[in-house]
């Protein structure tokens, strides 16, 4: 397996996996990485069927409080460790519905762990949503996997009832993960910022 993995690299393993969520939810699937405390958009796959489709995150550092991926990431961690990453890297308003209050979004991290996924509803960019679940390796959180649409073809609903497949998916992509796997493994030039440098807001959800 080590041998296999050697030779295709994490995205060969990991693209199918993605591809198959894509068909199967006929949505943008994407995959994210944990590096340095922050979260990184690693890889993309799309389904066959809808021509409108939310713009992809790849490359992109993710705002931790205004994404499903992040938000699976933050659940992980003990409550006084999300606190100060939130601190650290803020909470700006990115679109008209994200969480900007520390206190609310560490609230809801409660939900996210309970459930074992993250919803976000209009909270990174207007008209898009998504649903992530977490890769979990090693006893830790080290990346998420989502998937994300238009708000008029997902509505929040939809999200729960998608939740099962793409938990399905990130216990899949564990099962391939391979150890200490950085941003630069996936062949992008994405690196996570330095100090509290901020991301610039994307034109996506994930």
């Amino acid at each position: 397996a080590f041998g296999h993995a050697q030779r295709v690299g994490i995205l060969g393993l990991c693209s199918p996996i993605l591809q198959a969520l894509a068909d199967e939810t006929d949505e943008l699937a994407q995959l994210a990485v944990v590096e340095d405390n922050h979260v990184l958009f690693v890889a993309k796959a799309e389904g066959p069927g809808q021509q409108m489709r939310m713009m992809p995150l790849l490359g992109v550092v993710a705002p931790v409080h205004a994404t499903a991926s992040g938000k699976v990431w933050l659940a992980s961690l003990p409550r006084p460790e999300a606190a100060e990453i939130l601190t650290s890297q803020g909470l700006p308003r990115l679109a008209s519905r994200t969480m900007t209050s520390r206190a609310r979004l560490l609230a809801q991290l409660r939900e996210v762990r309970a459930r074992g996924y993250a919803v976000v509803d209009e909270e990174l960019v207007d008209g898009g949503r998504a649903v992530a679940a977490p890769i979990v390796k090693g006893g830790r959180v080290v990346g998420a996997v989502a998937v994300s649409g238009p708000t008029f073809r997902l509505p929040v609903a939809k999200l729960h009832r998608l939740a099962p497949v793409v938990r399905r998916a990130a216990v899949e992509l564990e099962a391939v993960w391979v150890q200490d796997v950085a941003a630069r493994d996936f062949g992008l030039g994405v690196r996570p910022p330095n100090g509290n440098r901020r991301a610039r807001a994307p034109r996506g959800s994930g």
